[in-house]
């Protein structure tokens, strides 16, 4: 009886040992970290944040309008619902969207136009013309065309509508062709597009959006927020974690403790493989 007794308290002394502050056998006592937000481990030679980019800072004085845009990333939504990037190196221009017609838009003027980046005064380019057409089994079209381009120097093509409508004869057979084209974000060369996608990990990961919103210091968090607000998500999640490491959290591979590289993020805005 007394050995059983003493072996009872030995249990207890031990569990009240490992519990306390600072003490532990074979055991790691967890720590609430004292941010909800991921860490981000930075790449070897990597600059983790870049400040926050202003348009401002670009000359488009003397380009064409398809050269208006940076080099970069920009991120498109087409008819209001499919998302869809453009990347553009030093020298490239702006490629040719929406429905083409027998007229080059030309400049109708300037007019602020507000996107999900915010309020431009943009100059808007346009073209639109009726036509008809007699085609070799002698019917007849009629159709009118229309488009509108809007650029703002640092970005480029902000915004675009175009359309195509037109009736044949004989037999009143119509169609119309129209696509729409808007902006929603633009990632200058010079941000760290792996930070970009770590933080989107962590939102998605740790419900934590509210907590970058408090404070967009730099570039990376404020891209972030503009893809996550456009509907952008992370595509293969379920390859990542949020892990409290050294009273931090950070994203990791799942299985692992080894600290996500963010360009590993697949997000459902990339082109499909």
């Amino acid at each position: 009886m007394k050995n059983k007794f003493s072996k009872y308290m030995y249990i207890a002394l031990l569990i009240s040992i490992v519990m306390m502050p600072g003490c532990g056998i074979g055991l790691t006592r967890t720590e609430t970290p004292s941010t909800p937000i991921a860490v981000y481990i930075p790449q070897a030679s990597e600059t983790p944040t870049t400040p926050i980019w202003d348009n401002t800072q670009a000359s488009c004085d003397g380009k064409p309008f398809n050269m208006w845009g940076l080099p970069g990333t920009y991120l498109y939504q087409r008819d209001s619902s499919a998302l869809f990037t453009v990347t553009l190196e030093p020298g490239d221009a702006i490629p040719s969207f929406g429905v083409s017609g027998p007229d080059t838009p030309s400049v109708a003027g300037t007019e602020d136009i507000t996107t999900s980046l915010g309020t431009f005064q943009a100059t808007r380019l346009s073209a639109g013309r009726e036509y008809s057409i007699l085609t070799g089994r002698l019917d007849t079209i009629n159709g009118r065309f229309e488009r509108n381009e809007w650029y703002v120097c640092g970005y480029g093509l902000i915004k675009l509508t175009s359309s195509d409508t037109a009736t044949k004869t004989p037999g009143d057979y119509s169609y119309s062709n129209r696509e729409d084209l808007d902006l929603l974000s633009f990632t200058p060369l010079t941000t760290n597009e792996s930070h970009v996608r770590y933080i989107l990990a962590d939102i998605q990961l740790g419900r934590v959006v509210k907590h970058y919103r408090a404070d967009i210091a730099d570039e990376e968090t404020a891209e972030a927020l503009r893809r996550w607000d456009a509907g952008v998500r992370v595509g293969n999640i379920e390859k990542f974690k949020r892990e409290i490491i050294n009273k931090q959290w950070q994203i990791v591979y799942a299985g692992t403790e080894n600290p996500a590289n963010g360009l590993d993020v697949v997000l459902t805005s990339d082109p499909k493989q």
